[in-house]
């Protein structure tokens, strides 16, 4: 799914360091939506000891991560993305070199690709099963499925203002 607007996404409008419960809100909102295929922009390289996830974000694309349960690598190789989290909003500009960054367990991410942008996480495991990878390392949403469902959608309101036009 690519999220163009006619003015420039303001994700200020979501305040800075948000509540769980928001990002909750807007994936729930977006999940109302036609959803991407990652798979054609995804690439899995495994090594001993450990599994590397390059995702390549158009430009234009939101998207929002899963929870992670261990912290891990992420190396923006190429791009430039906003990144809101419950700790704020930052900007990762990899146009002029690679930004490395440890991520904290149970961090959800919502990004914006401002341009083509490729991400990668690097995760430790012995494990070369990429369902088994998943369930090793993410929080699946049944953990957290009440919150979510107890959230009422008033992420629409930001969506109308911003002119959020959506393009599939």
């Amino acid at each position: 799914m690519n999220i163009t607007t006619q003015e420039p996404l303001d994700l200020q409008t979501f305040t800075v360091g948000p509540q769980l419960r928001d990002i909750f809100a807007l994936q729930k909102y977006l999940f109302t939506l036609e959803q991407f295929d990652f798979n054609q922009h995804l690439r899995h390289t495994f090594s001993e000891g450990a599994y590397a996830r390059e995702l390549l974000l158009p430009k234009d694309m939101l998207i929002i991560g899963k929870i992670h349960r261990h912290g891990h690598l992420n190396i923006i190789s190429k791009g430039f993305c906003t990144v809101w989290t419950t700790d704020g909003i930052m900007e990762i500009d990899a146009t002029e070199h690679p930004v490395t960054f440890v991520s904290t367990p149970g961090t959800k991410r919502v990004v914006y690709a401002n341009e083509d942008t490729v991400w990668t996480t690097i995760h430790l495991t012995n494990e070369t099963d990429l369902d088994k990878i998943e369930a090793e390392i993410i929080v699946p949403e049944t953990e957290y499925q009440e919150l979510i469902d107890s959230i009422p959608m008033p992420i629409l309101e930001i969506a109308m203002k911003n002119k959020l036009e959506v393009t599939l």
